[in-house]
Parts: structure tokens; sequence; C-alpha cells
């Protein structure tokens, strides 16, 4: 073999029984990391790969290892491995599903590739479980990193004022976390299923006992605070048609909590009723004064009234008539009045009269301190003083009559001096005496007009 050759074969061998001279001595400690976990172990593999191989570790497509896979292990102490596979930020309550491009399996390093930057607050869960920014994912492959930041939730209730930072990622999770109670009357200016994505200013309205008077039923219930009409709405009453409610539905919700609701109706009703016939006079010179004949009967009309009836819980309150349709026209009566007076004579026990008129009246009597009123009255309408002898009548019969003698049986006779009330729907005289000779009159009696005959006498009296 020649010289040359023989010194090229030696060279070549030098290395290959240095490498296994080592291989057949080594056996050395090397801490190998993969996806965030440690281990360390002793091998005599000669490359990084068999060292993992020793390991039982297999490497797949896509994963990375420091030093190179194909590296000597001559001075390696340390192999880090980060195995291939998806991994991905899911932005919460948005439901974003974000890829990241990152060999970290650190949360807040993740967060941060994938644009976001964490926050106290911020909620970090794999699978559900929570799990800390700074402490590595142990697990490989398809990873995903649900990610909810905390937003800042501005409450008011009434004049109370809260400032509330929330990762629940909805609205009513995030006020039950931060020890928010709510009732079912309370109203909220958000939806109470809002996501919370970005800042919020919450307005809840709180709730207050009410008593609703309805129906004959008392209705507690809880309201929010606001108008009447409000919460009878919210409490399921409804004001139908006529109802009204105590306060007002447009009304501010009283102090003390309690409404009443009156349901009301009305019904039309239809009845019938007479209508008075009138009479019509004539004269008649063949009868005497105060004697009547009728000529043709009068005849009452008929009429349909329409009368709105209104009810409340009910209880009829009011009548009220709306129309009047008459349906058959009364018929006016025709008499005849007398107009010729007849001078007549009469003996009484006071001596004979000479009367034109008799008529039955009304009888009262009176005195100065029995006038009816709070002091005694001694004077009267003509002057004279009241006393026996002096007949009161109405204001009718006093213009007529005034000055005037009458005859009263049991009285004697009078001359019409003064004015009173009279009774009403009848013919009336009250006859004067002094407080000393007073006489209580009460009852009917028949009168006697005594001559000489006025000169403008009435055939028919008022």
């Amino acid at each position: 073999m020649h010289t040359k050759t023989i010194k090229k074969w030696i060279w070549l061998l030098i290395p290959l029984a240095g490498l296994v001279a080592g291989y057949l001595l080594m056996d050395r400690p090397v801490t190998i990391t993969v996806d965030g976990s440690s281990e360390t172990l002793k091998t005599h593999a000669l490359t990084v790969k068999g060292a993992l191989r020793n390991a039982g570790i297999s490497l797949a497509e896509g994963d990375i290892v420091n030093p190179p896979a194909g590296a000597l292990l001559t001075n390696v102490k340390k192999i880090d491995v980060s195995r291939s596979g998806s991994l991905y930020v899911w932005l919460d309550p948005q439901g974003e599903l974000i890829p990241v491009q990152t060999t970290s399996r650190i949360p807040a390093e993740i967060v941060q590739a994938a644009g976001f930057a964490l926050q106290p607050g911020d909620l970090l869960r794999v699978n559900g479980r929570v799990v800390e920014p700074g402490t590595p994912l142990g697990q490989s492959g398809r990873i995903v990193l649900q990610y909810t930041p905390a937003v800042p939730v501005a409450s008011t209730t009434g004049a109370k004022k809260e400032d509330l930072q929330t990762s629940a990622g909805w609205l009513g999770k995030g006020l039950w976390q931060s020890g928010i109670q709510l009732h079912g009357a309370n109203l909220l200016s958000s939806s109470f299923t809002q996501l919370l994505n970005s800042p919020l200013v919450l307005t809840i309205t709180p709730a207050v006992p009410v008593e609703i008077d309805v129906d004959g039923q008392q209705l507690k219930t809880i309201v929010p605070v606001g108008t009447t009409g409000q919460a009878l709405a919210i409490a399921g009453v409804a004001l139908q048609d006529l109802d009204y409610s105590v306060p007002a539905d447009g009304q501010p919700l009283p102090v003390d909590g309690k409404i009443k609701v009156v349901r009301v109706r009305e019904e039309v009703k239809v009845e019938q009723s007479l209508i008075p016939f009138k009479t019509e006079y004539t004269t008649d010179p063949t009868l005497d004064l105060d004697q009547t004949r009728v000529i043709s009967l009068g005849a009452p009309g008929v009429q349909e009234v329409r009368v709105r009836v209104r009810y409340e819980d009910g209880k009829e309150v009011s009548r009220t008539t709306e129309d009047a349709v008459v349906i058959k026209a009364p018929v006016s009566q025709q008499e005849a009045y007398g107009s010729t007076y007849t001078v007549k004579t009469l003996d009484t026990p006071d001596g004979t009269i000479s009367y034109y008129r008799a008529v039955t009246v009304r009888v009262t009597s009176y005195s100065p301190c029995r006038s009816a009123g709070d002091r005694c009255y001694y004077g009267t309408s003509s002057g004279l003083p009241v006393q026996k002898g002096v007949i009161g009548v109405t204001r009718d019969w006093y213009h007529l009559f005034k000055g005037s003698q009458i005859y009263v049986p049991g009285y004697g006779i009078g001359t019409i001096a003064d004015v009173g009330g009279g009774i009403p729907g009848s013919y009336w005289i009250d006859l004067g005496y002094s407080d000393a000779d007073w006489v209580n009159w009460w009852g009917s009696v028949t009168i006697y007009f005594l001559t000489p005959v006025p000169a403008n006498v009435p055939a028919v009296l008022p």
C-alpha cells in the first residue's frame, strides 16, 4: 500500500476512534425542556436527536429544537423543544378566534403576541380552567387560550355610585360577581345580557314596594320607582276604557306606596216619562169669580229620555240625562173662569158681612217676637204695627189687595197690611197678633173678601 494512502486512512480513523471512545465513555446529564416542562436525564447519545429519542421524545414536522436535532452533544447541557401545533387566543365576549404565531407557552406572552396588553383583572382560561399569566402552559398541540379583558362599569343606583371592574364577559354576571343584587323589578339602562366589551355607564332604577287596591283585592308587589301608570303596567294591572287610578296614572308613585284602581263602566238606559199638559184659560162672564168650567180635557204627553248611568267598582255614582225625544205631544186643557162678581151677605158671630169672593187658604199666625227671626219685628210692610187685625199675605196678593179687608172665621175682620213668605203651592194668609194675645193658627180656613170691590179685581188669584 502506498505510503500516502496509509496516512490518509490513519487521519480518518483517528476522529472516528475518538467518537467511539467518547460514546463508550460518555454518560453525561442533559436537561430537556418540552413546551416549558423540564426533565434532566443522563444519556450516551452522540446527537441532540439521539438524546431526545433516548428520553422517549419523538419529533414531528414543525417542532422547533434548540440546538438543532443533528447537533453533537459534546458541549450541550440543555435542549429546548417547542411542539408544533395550532395556538389561538379566544377573545371573550366577542367570540373572536385569533391565531397566534409564537413558540412561547407563557399566557401573558401569548396574549401579547395576539396584539393585546394584559391588564390587572383580566381573566385567562384554558379548557375552562383559570391559568396564571406567568405560568407556562404544560400541554402541547392545539391550544386555545380564552382571554376575557376586565371592563370598567360605572354603576348608579339611586344616589349610590360604584365603579366596578369585571371580567365576567356579560353585564348580569358582572353585577353578581361585584355583589350587586337585583330584584326582578329593577330597571337597567342596559340589557341584563349585554356583552361587556367596552366601558359601560349603567343606571339601575331601584325598586319599591307598592300595594294596589284593585277588584276587591290588595295586590302587594315590588316595582321600579316611576309613575303610577308604570307601576300598574309592571304589576300586570290594566286600566281599561273609563277606569282610573288614584293617584292618576301619570303621577309619581305615592310616598306610602298605595294605589287605588277604580273600575268604571257606563250604561245607557232608555226611560219614558209623562209631559204635564198646560191649562189655557178664557173668561166666561156667565160664571162668578173663582168659578171654572172645563171646556176640553187636557192629556199628558210622553217623552223618551236617554239616561247615562255611571258605576264605579259596581256602585252607581251618577245619572246624566243626555237627550229626550217627544213621542207624544201633550194636549192643553181648555178652561173658562168666571169674570163676574156677585155681592153676597153672610151672618157671622161678628155680625153680618158683605163679600164678593170666598177662598179657602192655608192659615198661620205671628206676633212681633214670633216672626221666625232672631229678633222681634214690630213693624209691617204697610207701616202699621204688628197686632191683631193686621194680616200678612204673599207679595203678589199684597200688590193686589193692600189695604183691603177680609173676614176670617174665628179671627174676625183684618186688613191686608204685611208681606210674608207663604206656603208654596197654596193660597196663604198670616194672622197678626201682639205678643200678649197671640193665638197659634195652623190649618185651612175659608176667608171672605169684603166689599167694596177693588177697581181691578183679578178674575183668577195668583
